[in-house]
């Protein structure tokens, strides 16, 4: 059986037809020239939070509601305290945090203003002398 050579849309010729796209027949020269490009995917959205931190988070938001009930008061006492406790220090910081993050024994109920003078005001050195931070 002879394939016969047909009309070609791209170069206006008769030749040998390798696709038919939208009711137009197209040679395989033209047709590498002007096939559509495929769209493209959008990349997956990558989490934010690995799912054994929103674990690990959720167990923490527990955790901390309880040991605030449990120490309504600030346990640091800076001077200018604000005495009722609404935040939880940890006492590791950097790559030691993640290993401590849920253990309650490493943490101390703060007033806010003596958690930002923990965080933005004092040194590591005074930090480690009032007990506020461990040493690594």
């Amino acid at each position: 059986m002879e394939i016969k050579k047909k009309f070609c849309w791209g170069c206006e010729d008769f030749q040998y037809i390798f696709k038919n796209y939208e009711g137009r027949k197209y040679c395989k020269t033209c047709w590498n020239r002007i096939k559509p490009k495929k769209e493209a995917k959008p990349p997956a959205p990558i989490n934010k939070v690995s799912d054994k931190k929103k674990e690990q988070d959720k167990e923490y938001k527990i955790l901390r509601l309880k040991f605030l009930l449990q120490n309504p008061y600030c346990q640091v006492k800076l001077p200018g305290c604000l005495i009722n406790s609404t935040d939880i220090h940890h006492l590791f910081f950097g790559a030691d945090r993640s290993s401590h993050y849920i253990d309650d024994k490493t943490w101390k109920s703060t007033c806010r203003y003596c958690h930002h003078m923990i965080h933005d005001v004092l040194s590591n050195e005074e930090l480690i002398e009032l007990g506020l931070r461990l040493k690594e």
